[in-house]
């Protein structure tokens, strides 16, 4: 079965590697810190085990650079966690805002709850809109957005500025029906 799945998988890359590196490589040359090669490692291992899974994959170019793309997303994140993590430990130990409040039960479930409302809030955005409040939420600004949609800084700004406001909307709604 694994020499069977390496087959595969050779074969696959053999026909449509030119698509993962290209996606890699689009959104990473932006970045210093981030190793194209690592990361297309790390999304030719990920397409490995789909193939473990699924043993075929229905429209590979597709989800080849799907997997590219998130799995550069994501050694995006592991750089900026590094960096913040570094800023961290420079500043040196810092307390805990109101640690009382987080053991709360109460405010946990509490939490919880907001958060599953921004969850459904955010899948009543336009798609565009969507995408760049996710990417603003996690920390991106609006010059990595637009370099990772292949956007303007601006179209970025814009549609991050656009979503927050559809998002804020939508949570006032919720708020209405419930009050």
């Amino acid at each position: 079965m694994s020499l069977h799945r390496n087959k595969a998988l050779e074969t696959l890359l053999e026909e449509f590697g030119h698509i993962l590196r290209r996606a890699i490589r689009g959104v990473v040359s932006g970045y210093p810190g981030v190793d194209a090669e690592e990361v297309e490692q790390e999304a030719r291992i990920r397409v490995w085990q789909a193939l473990a899974r699924k043993g075929e994959l229905e429209q590979p170019e597709a989800y080849l650079y799907r997997v590219a793309v998130t799995a550069t997303f994501d050694a995006l994140r592991r750089l900026k966690a590094r960096r913040e993590e570094g800023l961290a430990a420079a500043e040196g130990p810092k307390a805990l805002p109101f640690p009382t409040e987080r053991r709360n039960p109460e405010r946990a479930a509490m939490d919880r709850q907001r958060l599953q409302q921004v969850r459904l809030a955010l899948e009543g955005l336009a798609a565009n809109r969507r995408s760049a409040v996710r990417l603003h939420l996690q920390g991106f600004t609006t010059e990595e957005i637009g370099r990772l949609k292949g956007w303007t800084e601006a179209k970025a700004r814009n549609l991050v500025y656009r979503g927050l406001s559809d998002l804020r909307s939508l949570l006032e709604e919720d708020v209405r029906e419930v009050v």
